[in-house]
C-alpha cells in the first residue's frame, strides 16, 4: 500500500441504516464521491469510485478502519454508468473475486466503456456544432473528454437485474429500480423493509442532479433526459422512505420535501428561459448559455448546455416554444 492517500471521510450508520458505512473518496473532478459498505453476507461495495491507485488506497484505508480489507469485497453493486462510481469496478473484482450487479442496461454498456464513452462524446460533438458553437471550441473540448475518459474502465457484469428485480443478503433485500434522467442507466436500490435507498447521483441534497444530454434511445428516439429525470422523480417521490443514502455529500432525510424543491426548481428555470425567448430573435443553445452565465469555461459546458436543452425540451413538450433549424444547420428557439 502507497502513502499517497489520506484516510478517506469514514461514517458509520446506526438505526435504519445498521450496518452500513460510508467511505467519502477522492475524486479529480473538485468533489468527493461516496461509496458504500454493506456489513452483510454477502460483504459488499456499493460504487467504487474513479479509477486512480489514490481512490483505491482510500479504500484500503477506510476498509481497514471497519476491520475489513479490499480482497474480502464478495459483491460489487454499481449505480450508472459515470466514471466516478464504476472506475474501480474491474480491478476491485480482480483483486477480491467478487461478483459484480448491476441493471441491464448498464450491464451493456460497461464492457463497451471506451466505444460508449466516444460514441457519448460524438454526440455531444454534434450537438454543439447544432447549437452554434464553434468548430475551435469542438477541438478543446475533445482534448478534455480524453482526460475525463482515463478515471474509468470496461468491466463486466456477473448478475443482470431488470427494473424491479430484488437483490438478496442474508440481512436485508434491495429492490432495483431503473430511474434515467441524471444519466440514462441510473439505478436506485431500495431497502423496503427498512425505509432506505441507495440512490447514487439520482438525488442529492445540496445540489441539484443535472440531468445530462445523452445519445438516442435504442430505438432512435430523441433523449429527452429532463422529462425522464422528472418522471423518475416522481416515482421516487411515491415511495415510503426513511433515508436516503446518495452517491454525493450527505444523508437525505425527507425525500419528498426535496423531489418537491427539486420540481419547483425546474419550473423556475423554465420560466427564465422561456422569459429569454421572448424577445426579437430565435436563440442558439449558445446563445441561452451566454444570457444564463456569460462564457463558461469550455471544459465545463456540458452541464450548462444540458441544463438549458433539457428545459427546452420541457417548454417543447408543452407548446410554449418552437424549435427551427437556420440556414447554417444552427438549431433556434423561439417563445410562441
Amino acid at each position: 500500500m502507497t502513502t499517497l492517500a489520506p484516510v478517506p471521510e469514514v461514517t458509520s450508520f446506526g438505526g435504519t441504516a445498521a450496518g452500513i458505512h460510508r467511505l467519502s473518496l477522492w475524486t479529480p473532478f473538485g468533489f468527493r464521491v461516496n461509496t458504500y459498505v454493506i456489513d452483510d453476507d454477502p460483504l459488499t461495495l456499493f460504487d467504487t469510485g474513479p479509477r486512480a491507485d489514490r481512490v483505491i488506497d482510500e479504500l484500503e484505508y477506510g476498509l481497514a478502519a471497519l476491520g475489513r480489507q479490499l480482497d474480502n469485497i464478495e459483491r460489487i453493486v454499481v449505480s450508472h454508468h459515470h466514471m466516478d462510481h464504476l472506475g474501480n469496478v474491474a480491478q476491485i473484482a480482480a483483486r477480491s473475486g467478487a461478483e459484480v450487479v448491476a441493471l441491464d442496461g448498464l450491464a451493456d454498456w460497461m464492457p463497451r466503456y471506451e466505444e460508449q464513452s466516444a460514441a457519448d462524446d460524438n454526440h455531444f460533438s454534434s450537438i454543439l456544432m447544432r447549437q452554434g458553437y464553434s468548430a475551435d471550441l469542438l477541438e478543446q473540448i475533445g482534448q478534455k473528454a480524453l482526460w475525463y475518459r482515463r478515471w474509468g474502465t470496461a468491466s463486466d457484469a456477473d448478475v443482470r437485474l431488470v427494473d424491479g428485480d430484488r437483490l438478496h443478503f442474508a440481512g436485508r433485500v434491495l429492490r432495483a429500480f431503473h430511474r434515467p434522467g441524471h444519466s440514462s442507466t441510473d439505478t436506485i436500490f431500495v431497502d423496503e423493509h427498512r425505509g432506505l435507498m441507495f440512490g447514487a447521483d439520482h438525488l442529492i441534497a445540496n445540489v441539484s442532479s443535472n440531468p445530462l444530454l445523452c445519445r438516442p434511445a435504442p430505438d432512435g428516439a430523441r433523449a429527452r433526459p429532463l422529462i425522464d429525470y422528472r418522471r423518475s422523480l416522481r416515482a421516487t417521490r411515491e415511495l415510503e422512505l426513511q433515508l436516503v443514502l446518495p452517491g454525493h455529500g450527505d444523508v437525505i432525510v425527507d425525500h419528498r420535501a426535496l423531489v418537491d424543491r427539486r420540481l419547483v426548481e425546474h419550473e423556475e428555470r423554465a420560466e427564465e428561459l422561456e422569459r429569454l425567448l421572448r424577445g426579437d430573435r430565435a436563440l442558439s443553445g449558445c446563445d441561452l448559455v451566454r444570457a444564463m452565465w456569460g462564457a463558461p469555461d469550455p471544459q465545463q459546458l456540458y452541464l450548462p448546455l444540458s441544463e438549458v436543452l433539457g428545459h427546452m425540451d420541457l417548454l417543447l413538450d408543452r407548446g410554449s416554444v418552437a424549435e427551427t433549424v437556420d440556414d447554417e444547420g444552427v438549431v433556434r428557439y423561439a417563445a410562441i
